[in-house]
């Protein structure tokens, strides 16, 4: 017997003709509920070998994601796509920033050289954005000779040599290559150091660890039912790659370490470019070698869902025009509403491989948006607007003419971003010259909206609200049961 969401969606669609964005749907309340607030799970599949416990994805745009707000929305169950509008060995120190955060081994640590001066190492610190000063010190043969901390930068004078300024090779404490960071724990806590030195069997350095990094893993892995995690106790990273062959292998191979899910980030998922790029890296990259999934890029209809889904991606996102600062449908004609697109998608997808997750990329505005998306068929969605302006975007601050602090974010089909990015335009099918930028996006202010944490923890409680007014205990019961009418005709 078929669903009222199906009936609904199969009368309007097939016989009215009429398709529909979030805000023009409601949800009823049919049941009486017996479930609160936390008994409700919300865990969603964000690809096909990984789940978050908050199913909310930073979407890949640089005026949102980088490893900053990764991190932050990974410790919160969510999670943040590192963007690729930067070069490949950006993109993978950011990726490996977050991969690493809870491990407490700083695998491939700054190195200063015996033979610098004191200078040198903080100019080269300082060009690259760093304000630690706790660094291994090696020879011209790359063997460990010594250690540089606080007190080497600040008693020395800036012309001394690294030689003299650093702690000499068996006067700090050493451990061999290929302890767990369990192990380092054990033998930080029990000596009480505050650094420990890994050094290979001929002393070159692969890896330092502090106590700062080693004691919030420890904590984080004794109690990690807020984060999601990989089963070695990393972060879940995601990150988007292009749908140019070539460059999209280049980053996955840079990244693979470091990488789980990797993003194909385009507007025309139906395009024959990214089906290439999606086969070319599912054939290079297999699961069970290198552990990524890879998400097919966004579609927006049944008969696409059908298609794509023969490629078996690991996930298949959803939305084409649906995003607040995206003027795509406007300029270009196409694109279904979102909440019928996710609706749609779903069903040709799922007629494939009902395994296949869906993420439902654009339109989210609030709880209700994020709530009828998962209900439509969704596992997870895909956030730009509801976390703009929160701390962890890449973004600076302004203040407007009347003083007011303000921030801004900015689409990736926008003219700014598709002049200053390659992979702006690219993401648009734009392979014109820059004086032909076809612009689908723009730039918006948005208040100062504080931690992005304080965002998300409202949004889900928004979410698991909703979820109890109609008695759902987690996803798969809300799409099972869910019963949709039309709503208000607010604009989505």
């Amino acid at each position: 017997m078929a669903s009222n969401k199906e009936v609904f969606f199969e009368h309007m669609h097939g016989q009215e003709f009429q398709y529909f964005g979030y805000s023009e749907l409601g949800m009823r309340t049919d049941r009486i509920s017996q479930v609160s607030v936390d008994d409700i799970s919300i865990e969603g599949q964000v690809s096909r070998h990984y789940s978050f416990k908050v199913p909310i994805i930073g979407a890949a745009m640089n005026s949102i994601s980088e490893d900053s707000m990764a991190i932050a929305m990974g410790e919160l169950g969510a999670g943040a796509i590192i963007h690729h509008a930067n070069t490949p060995k950006e993109q993978k120190e950011m990726v490996r920033n977050v991969y690493y955060h809870l491990n407490g081994i700083i695998d491939s640590p700054l190195l200063a050289r015996d033979d610098e001066t004191v200078a040198d190492v903080l100019s080269r610190l300082d060009q690259k954005g760093k304000t630690f000063r706790t660094l291994p010190v090696t020879d011209a043969d790359g063997k460990c000779v010594g250690l540089m901390d606080e007190p080497s930068f600040r008693l020395f004078d800036s012309q001394t040599k690294v030689s003299e300024a650093m702690h000499p090779f068996g006067t700090f404490p050493t451990a061999e290559a290929g302890i767990t960071p369990e192990e380092v724990y054990t033998k930080m806590r029990d000596e009480k150091l505050g650094r420990l030195l890994l050094v290979d069997s001929d002393r070159s350095v692969s890896g330092l660890c502090l106590d700062k990094d080693i004691g919030r893993m420890a904590r984080i892995r004794s109690d990690p039912q807020h984060f999601n995690l990989t089963p070695d106790g990393h972060l879940i990273t995601l990150a988007s790659i292009p749908t140019l062959v070539d460059e999209a292998i280049e980053r996955v191979e840079l990244m693979h370490k470091y990488l789980n899910i990797a993003v194909i980030d385009t507007s025309h998922g139906n395009h024959i470019d990214a089906i290439d790029t999606l086969k070319a890296v599912e054939k290079e990259f297999p699961f069970d070698r290198f552990g990524i999934d890879f998400l097919a890029g966004n579609i927006s209809t049944e008969e696409t869902g059908i298609e794509v889904a023969k490629y078996d991606p690991d996930g298949s996102q959803v939305g084409q025009g649906p995003g607040e600062i995206c003027i795509s449908s406007d300029r270009l004609g196409i694109g279904t509403p979102q909440a019928s697109a996710v609706y749609e998608v779903t069903k040709g997808v799922h007629s494939i491989d009902p395994e296949i997750p869906i993420i439902a990329d654009g339109g989210i505005r609030d709880s209700a948006d994020t709530v009828k998306a998962l209900a439509l068929g969704a596992t997870a969605v895909k956030v730009g607007n509801l976390i703009a302006g929160t701390d962890e975007t890449p973004v600076k601050s302004k203040r407007d003419e009347l003083g007011n602090p303000f921030s801004e974010y900015w689409g990736m089909g926008s003219e700014d971003a598709q002049i200053a990015f390659a992979a702006a335009r690219a993401r648009y099918g734009n392979y014109s010259p820059l004086n032909r930028i076809f612009i689908e996006g723009f730039k918006k202010r948005v208040p100062l909206k504080g931690p992005v944490s304080e965002v998300i923890e409202d949004h889900v409680l928004g979410v698991k609200l909703s979820m109890m007014s109609m008695g759902m205990s987690n996803i798969a019961e809300l799409q099972e049961h869910v019963s949709f009418m039309r709503g208000n005709n607010r604009k989505n």
